[in-house]
C-alpha cells in the first residue's frame, strides 16, 4: 500500500496517466486535490510557450540577460496571472451553465493540461544548439533559402501543432471533469469568455464608428 501511495506522487504517475487515462487522471487530481509538481510543470509549460513567441528584431539585441528577464521572469509572471484570471472567468461563466468548479480547481486542471507543451522545450534547446542566438530572431523565422533551417522549421511547426492539439484536448477533458460537464458543455464553457470578450470589443468598435 505504501509503495502504491508513493507511486501516485511521482512524475511517472502524472505523465503516464495523463496520456493513457486522461479522464481518470483529472478525476483523481480533482477529488484528491492533487498538486504534486503542479507549479514546476506549469512553469515549464508556460516557459515553452513564451519561448515560442519570443522573437527579437536584431541578433545584437539577444543577450542571456534579455532572454532571462523577458521570458523567464516578466512574460512568465504575466502569463501565470493571465491563466489565473482565465480560471476565475471560467468558474464564473461555468456557473451560468450549472458548473460547480472553483477557480482554483480549474487552475489546477490548467497546470496539468499544459504538460504536452513542455515538449517544445526540447525543440528550443535543439534550435539554440544548432543555430545559436539567431534562433530567437524574426529573420530566422522568415522565408529562408537554407534547407537546414527550413527543415527544422517544418518539423517545429508539425510538432508544435500536435502538442497544441493535445493541450486543448486535455484542457477540454479536464474542464468536463472538474465542472461535471459533457464534452460539448465544456467546450461551451471555454468558448463563453472568448465570445463575451469579442462582443465587448465589437461593441466598443461599433460605438467608435458611430
Amino acid at each position: 500500500m505504501q509503495q502504491q501511495i508513493e507511486e501516485k506522487g511521482t512524475l511517472r504517475f502524472i505523465i503516464s496517466n495523463i496520456w493513457t487515462k486522461p479522464r481518470w487522471f483529472f478525476n483523481y487530481i480533482t477529488d484528491q486535490r492533487f498538486e504534486k509538481y503542479m507549479w514546476i510543470l506549469f512553469y515549464f509549460g508556460v516557459l515553452a510557450g513564451n519561448l515560442s513567441r519570443f522573437r527579437e528584431i536584431e541578433v545584437d539585441n539577444i543577450t542571456p540577460m534579455s532572454i532571462f528577464i523577458k521570458v523567464f521572469l516578466v512574460n512568465a509572471i504575466l502569463t501565470i496571472i493571465f491563466y489565473q484570471l482565465f480560471a476565475f472567468i471560467l468558474s464564473l461563466t461555468g456557473k451560468w451553465i450549472s458548473g460547480s468548479a472553483q477557480s482554483k480547481d480549474i487552475f489546477r486542471i490548467m497546470c496539468y493540461a499544459i504538460i504536452p507543451g513542455i515538449g517544445l522545450l526540447v525543440l528550443h534547446i535543439v534550435g539554440v544548439s544548432l543555430f545559436g542566438p539567431s534562433y530567437f530572431t524574426k529573420a530566422f523565422w522568415a522565408v529562408s533559402t537554407d534547407q537546414g533551417i527550413n527543415t527544422f522549421k517544418m518539423v517545429y511547426q508539425v510538432v508544435q501543432s500536435i502538442l497544441a492539439i493535445n493541450v486543448v484536448f486535455f484542457f477540454i477533458i479536464g474542464i468536463a471533469v472538474t465542472q461535471k460537464f459533457s464534452i460539448w458543455k465544456a467546450i461551451l464553457n471555454i468558448a463563453l469568455p472568448v465570445l463575451i470578450f469579442s462582443a465587448i470589443v465589437a461593441a466598443f468598435y461599433l460605438k467608435g464608428s458611430v
